[in-house]
């Protein structure tokens, strides 16, 4: 698995979903959210993908097929996909497969005098893991 870990500039209280949305279209790729609702359940896309990103600079033509998470949710994310026939037949085809993990903390604002205050903001820390070849297993391996 490639693991990159960054931490976002956005402020204010946003979603997993959100936060991967806003991120990749800073990095200029093209992205949307293939997650259905149905009432109060949410569907993702083969069962794993939350968005569908390509990139905007480059004509290599590979999709990446992302599953948006807090990091509480990683591990079994992570375990979902790795058992997703669709994830592995998509990544043998030369796509990527990532789960982008976000985990939300409090940053408490400083006053003049270097003490903190009772006002704070959000800072997002991200995690993108992309799947490689020998990261997929069988359902009956996934034990």
């Amino acid at each position: 698995m490639i693991t990159e870990t960054f931490t976002s500039t956005i402020t204010g209280d946003h979603s997993p979903s959100s936060l991967t949305t806003h991120m990749f279209r800073l990095r200029g790729h093209h992205i949307d959210t293939v997650e259905r609702s149905m009432g109060k359940i949410k569907k993702d896309l083969w069962g794993f993908a939350d968005h569908v990103a390509m990139s905007g600079k480059s004509s290599d033509g590979v999709l990446k097929f992302l599953q948006s998470t807090s990091f509480s949710n990683r591990s079994a994310r992570i375990k979902k996909i790795a058992t997703c026939p669709e994830a592995k037949l998509l990544h043998e085809k030369g796509h990527d497969v990532a789960v982008v993990t976000w985990l939300k903390r409090k940053r408490f604002m400083k006053r003049k005098d270097g003490t903190e205050s009772v006002r704070f903001t959000y800072e997002y820390r991200g995690q993108i893991d992309t799947f490689e070849a020998d990261d997929f297993k069988e359902a009956s391996d996934a034990v």
